[in-house]
């Protein structure tokens, strides 16, 4: 495979770091940190103190990193939250919740706009890209009678059928709200890839968890599909957990699994027309 694809293929893999300390996070990053793009830092590492010093070796192996923090709070208190982020280089992706409103979703953009020119302002050396803004539409892990559950649909609703086009709409809605907000793209559902970029265009960024390759199990989340499809269907980035840090034994080791999805990923991309992932 053309040695461009292949590592283009391999940029777009974002591993989840869920532990709890800097010692679990720094052994994957140890081992795969020039084998795939992005980690993942999330709530774990952030609530145990050590998401920081984690962001800041995968840094320095030369990986992005996605700060899962999910903010969802007033306008002003994520705009504060966003702006003191931009003091870490490291961090290349952020995350708020969509349905927090537009309003709050403004806020973060000028909280990281406002602080990375501050951090950057005065920098006599190479200066890293801009971070990205990302807003979570509808968390993977909730089916439909979830989200029932939680009043995003109700009763009535539920007994009309055509489900997944409920959930899609609704995801379309909030990826259209964060566009228009000023965020760079979302985190979503496979099952609603298609959808978004026919909504929002080639240049939205649209970041795929609930993505597992055929040899790996479905864990907890819903909506899945497999590395291929979600690439053909025009996913920019892939969070992929499980299948890498915990492989059949038929797969391997954890590089090994990111090798053959790697190579899915490639074969996605050299069969679709080029889609902007900046």
């Amino acid at each position: 495979m053309e040695k461009q694809l292949r590592k283009e293929a391999a940029d777009r893999i974002m591993l989840p770091l869920d532990f709890s300390t800097y010692n679990e996070a720094a052994e994957p990053i140890e081992k795969l940190g020039g084998q795939l793009g992005l980690f993942k830092v999330g709530f774990e590492l952030i609530s145990s103190g050590a998401a920081h010093r984690v962001a800041s070796r995968a840094f320095q192996q030369n990986a992005g990193v996605f700060w899962d923090g999910k903010f969802k709070d007033i306008p002003n208190t994520v705009e504060r939250a966003c702006r003191i982020l931009m003091q870490d280089a490291a961090i290349s992706m952020l995350n708020v919740h969509a349905d927090g409103g537009s309003k709050m979703m403004k806020a973060a953009r000028k909280g990281i706009d406002e602080g990375y020119e501050r951090r950057w302002r005065d920098a006599s050396t190479s200066v890293p890209p801009r971070p990205k803004l990302l807003a979570v539409t509808i968390l993977t892990s909730l089916g439909y009678d979830d989200l029932v559950e939680i009043s995003m649909f109700t009763e009535v609703e539920r007994g009309n059928g055509g489900h997944d086009e409920q959930i899609r709409q609704r995801v379309v809605s909030l990826a259209k709200l964060a566009q228009d907000s000023g965020a760079d793209g979302v985190v979503a559902s496979p099952k609603e890839i298609e959808a978004i970029r026919t909504c929002c265009g080639p240049g939205f960024l649209i970041v795929t968890p609930g993505v597992r390759p055929d040899w790996a199990s479905k864990d907890d989340q819903s909506r899945v599909m497999t590395p291929f499809e979600a690439i053909s269907l025009g996913a920019d980035y892939l969070v992929i957990g499980r299948p890498i840090t915990q492989p059949p034994a038929e797969i391997g080791d954890s590089a090994s699994a990111v090798t053959l999805i790697a190579d899915e990923i490639a074969q996605a991309l050299a069969a679709r027309a080029p889609i902007a992932t900046t």
